[in-house]
């Protein structure tokens, strides 16, 4: 195994939270408390998976094509991020039909309450709330040094890049340029927001 696959392998923290090796996010339904799960977050094959089923709908290219496979995305999400409570490892239904089932599945306002809590404990993570320590954070940045970006294009510099778009504006960077002159080296946000291909 190279040092960056290595490397990588150290750094997975995220990874190995979904699998129930750190403590997931718990969720109950406001309607129904006594209905609790485990949330984490998907690997990639995973979300992979949930866009593969997105982009299959049959649906017309207008705001209501864009409505039902945001929907698909939500509901093929849940179905991997959704886990029981005692058990990390094992899903909380074992298909989409299961969940969606009219007797025992979710009702749309349940997904509707679940996808963002997904959503929130997606976005509002970070290597603290992650159990990340100060080696294994200075490990992921060796990493990421040795990355040659010349070589980067397509989906890996989209997303590179997509990466330095999200940052707050003004956060200090340690002996480099501002958040600002960078941005300005790699384009304008328009560019970093649209999908690759699109």
């Amino acid at each position: 195994m190279n040092e960056i696959l290595e490397r990588l392998k150290e750094t997975r923290r995220f990874a190995k939270m979904r699998m129930g090796q750190a403590a997931p996010d718990y969720v109950t339904l406001p309607d129904r408390p006594s209905v609790g799960f485990a949330l984490v977050p998907l690997i990639e094959r995973e979300y992979q998976w949930t866009l593969e089923q997105a982009a299959a709908i049959p649906a017309p290219e207008n705001v209501y094509g864009v409505d039902l496979r945001d929907r698909t995305m939500q509901v093929c999400t849940l179905l991997y991020a959704l886990r029981m409570p005692d058990n990390h490892q094992q899903r909380a239904f074992e298909s989409l039909e299961q969940m969606l089932d009219e007797e025992l599945g979710l009702e749309p306002t349940e997904i509707n309450y679940l996808s963002e809590c997904y959503q929130r404990m997606v976005d509002f993570s970070s290597p603290s709330m992650d159990g990340l320590s100060d080696e294994q954070l200075e490990e992921l940045k060796k990493a990421l040094v040795t990355i040659d970006w010349n070589a980067l294009s397509g989906k890996p510099w989209w997303h590179l890049k997509g990466v330095f778009m999200t940052l707050p504006a003004g956060l200090p960077l340690d002996n480099s340029p501002s958040l600002g002159s960078i941005l300005s080296l790699i384009g304008p946000s328009d560019e970093a927001t649209s999908t690759p291909g699109a």
